[in-house]
């Protein structure tokens, strides 16, 4: 059985350089929030602590999205839209579980996997406003996050990873060489640019997606 604490950034931090690494990706995150507040006096901490992690997020990933979204729970503000009432019946003026109330925020991490109603890695347009003085500062690191952030042009660009089973290349998917679609609809990256190796249709992949990804300066 898994017994599990929370536990605050100031205790976290005592394992630095004495945990697993898997742990001491959790510390680094901790020092980087704890290191922004303390540079942010003025700024409300809630706030500081979001915008270091969409710092982490950014350089973990590479990127950040913009995307408009309703949930019913902001982690910042921690304000709930809650759930409509039934208005008649027995269970009149209690809640109806099935009908939660949401409000627009902003997700800004890209999943294949999204919860509804919730974010991934967002906040409340509220929350929103108040982070748009620190976001022009994100505009420097090394990904790609959108002009909507910003407030300026991304510095770089995002790229799938590949690896080449036939001969080692590790590159980014504008690198390959493309080949029309099954149905005959668009492309796709299909072809090493070192060996030629060559992805079919129904056949096994010689040239793979990793987990990984590649930045190239716009």
């Amino acid at each position: 059985m898994i017994n599990r604490v929370e536990i605050t950034d100031e205790i976290l931090v005592l394992l630095d350089g004495k945990c697993d690494e898997k742990t001491q990706k959790e510390v680094d995150a901790a020092k980087l929030r704890l290191d922004t507040v303390r540079s942010m006096p003025e700024i409300d901490p809630k706030i500081a602590e979001f915008f270091a992690g969409m710092k982490r997020l950014a350089l973990k990933s590479g990127r950040l999205v913009y995307q408009t979204k309703r949930s019913g729970y902001c982690p910042v503000c921690e304000k709930r839209g809650g759930y409509v009432k039934y208005k008649s019946g027995r269970k009149k003026g209690m809640s109806n579980f099935n009908r939660p109330i949401t409000f627009t925020g902003v997700e800004f991490e890209h999943c294949f996997c999204s919860i509804k109603d919730r974010f991934n890695f967002g906040c409340c347009l509220d929350c929103f406003e108040k982070l748009k003085p620190l976001l022009p500062a994100l505009a420097d690191l090394r990904a790609e996050i959108p002009e909507a952030i910003t407030g300026v042009a991304p510095k770089f660009k995002w790229h799938k990873e590949y690896k080449c089973k036939e001969c080692g290349w590790i590159g980014g998917e504008y690198q390959m060489g493309r080949s029309k679609c099954l149905m005959g609809s668009g492309t796709y990256a299909s072809t090493c640019p070192k060996c030629g190796a060559e992805n079919k249709p129904l056949l096994d992949s010689k040239v793979e997606l990793t987990y990984g990804y590649v930045l190239t300066e716009v």
